[in-house]
């Protein structure tokens, strides 16, 4: 029996696999890992379009015995930057990123060239360069980064950072002082992420025994455990999702294909509604006192005191399980996305109050999806933004990553992983970059707080990073 790799090994692995540099046991794991991953397979079929265009007019001998020699240096290449990688993840005093931004070419900043009417007919590419050294203000190593995950991701509540930090090989929850970075408390229970947050309550998940997944409450203060609340279904891959506060003493939890509601203050079980068949529902959305879930078969929406049925609307087919529909609501809309074949979703509009089907679309792959004022985004092949009447689309920009994506300040945030990696600033409105931060390299989402920029990186490195008042970006 071939063994099969997990994701994070598999994206290391990927351009390797394309230049023909694996071994025989690691190349035939991969494929069994390629197999049944749509996500990885997406990521080679990318490689393999890149390694193409070398590839192209190439008949002629000396441009294959290029070709030969070019690989084989970018095979050895990849294992020695791996290796650097490696190294550099080892080391406590400093991360990869403050050695690339601050050492000798400081931090460059690029900035779009004034903020010009749509008359203008500025392209979002006309930018100027502008030489403004960033300070970082502090930054916090350990923490856990895994690969195109986001159950690592940091949570900020006001003045308080919590974070997962790796300690001795387990996770244990962190929380860290956002004007100095330095440790408020650690926790001594351990936690494998999923990390959400209210003024008084920090939330986690644990394994727990018997294979049983535990949502866990900390107290803010001290990092004291309040209470757990224990899933023991008997999914395979309980695909658990990050706990929704819900601001009125409940929170919502979303796991194998079960949607719950608990008292946030003593852990009480409020009710349970399980999806029989219908693995692995959508984290829910709440409007008033109704909360939105989205199913393989579909849309429901339950009272949220009881959790019982208060209408369904079913999709126009039913989709495998391929993962958790995406779901997100605005001004008595809801949007939804379903995973399809062929790397493809399925994405809709439904209208709350008459539950009539608005329009519908589809996209290629869609990561992430996001609805404000200024329109719908997602993350697809690119980052797009929707008219949230009609579906047309308004622009697209190029960006490569998985990370989600962030408003702030009439603005949508994100990582783009092309290259060494850039945080970027993009106005919802016209798809104009506001402003990219280069060396960022992640999977997280980039926050923004006042002056102050947030972001882990994939050295398990958080960095606080002092930026320009809104005026100059």
């Amino acid at each position: 029996m071939v063994m099969t790799m997990n994701c994070h090994k598999s994206q290391q692995k990927i351009d390797l696999f394309v230049l023909e540099g694996l071994g025989s046991q690691e190349e035939a794991e991969l494929q069994a890992h390629l197999a049944h991953c749509p996500q990885c397979r997406a990521t080679e079929a990318e490689c393999r379009e890149l390694v193409g265009i070398f590839k192209q007019d190439s008949n002629s001998p000396e441009t294959l015995a290029l070709e030969k020699k070019i690989s084989a240096a970018a095979a050895v290449e990849i294992d020695s930057q791996r290796q650097r990688l490696r190294i550099r993840q080892t080391v406590t005093t400093g991360g990869a990123l403050a050695a690339m931004l601050l050492l000798g070419l400081g931090l460059w900043i690029i900035i779009q060239a004034g903020r010009k009417e749509p008359s203008d007919e500025v392209s979002p590419k006309q930018l100027v360069t502008t030489n403004i050294s960033l300070e970082e203000k502090w930054q916090y190593t350990g923490a856990i980064s895994q690969a195109a995950s986001m159950a690592d991701s940091i949570v900020v509540q006001k003045s308080v950072m919590y974070l997962i930090e790796n300690d001795r090989g387990r996770g244990r929850v962190v929380s860290v002082d956002t004007a100095t970075g330095e440790s408020r408390w650690k926790s001594t229970v351990g936690s494998i992420g999923y990390l959400a947050a209210d003024e008084l309550r920090v939330f986690c998940l644990e394994k727990g025994l018997g294979g049983s997944i535990d949502l866990l409450a900390l107290d803010a203060e001290n990092g004291r455990e309040l209470w757990r609340s224990t899933y023991k279904g008997k999914s395979f891959n309980p695909c658990p999702s990050r706990p929704l506060p819900m601001g009125d003493g409940k929170i919502s939890w979303t796991i194998g294909g079960e949607v719950r509601m608990i008292d946030s203050v003593t852990g009480k079980e409020l009710w349970v509604r399980s999806f029989t068949g219908q693995d692995f529902p959508s984290r829910a959305a709440v409007m008033n006192d109704e909360i939105y879930v989205v199913t393989t078969r579909a849309l429901m929406c339950l009272k949220q005191e009881t959790g019982e049925t208060l209408w369904s609307k079913p999709c126009d087919r039913s989709y495998a399980v391929r993962g958790r529909p995406l779901l997100t609501l605005s001004d008595g809309k809801i949007y939804f996305a379903q995973m399809a074949k062929g790397n493809k979703s399925d994405l809709f509009c439904v209208d709350i109050t008459s539950r009539n089907l608005l329009w519908k679309k589809d996209i290629s792959r869609i990561r992430y999806l996001l609805s404000t004022s200024q329109g719908l985004f997602m993350r697809s092949e690119s980052i797009i933004a929707l008219s949230r009447e009609s579906g047309k689309e308004l622009w697209s920009q190029p960006a490569e990553g998985c990370g989600p994506l962030n408003a702030i300040d009439g603005m949508i945030h994100f990582v783009d992983t092309e290259d060494n990696g850039k945080a970027v600033a993009i106005e919802q409105n016209t798809g104009h970059i506001v402003c990219e931060i280069p060396g960022i390299f992640s999977c997280d989402a980039f926050t923004r707080f006042g002056d102050i920029g947030y972001i882990k990186t994939q050295d398990g490195v958080v960095h606080a990073i002092i930026l320009p008042e809104s005026g100059q970006s």
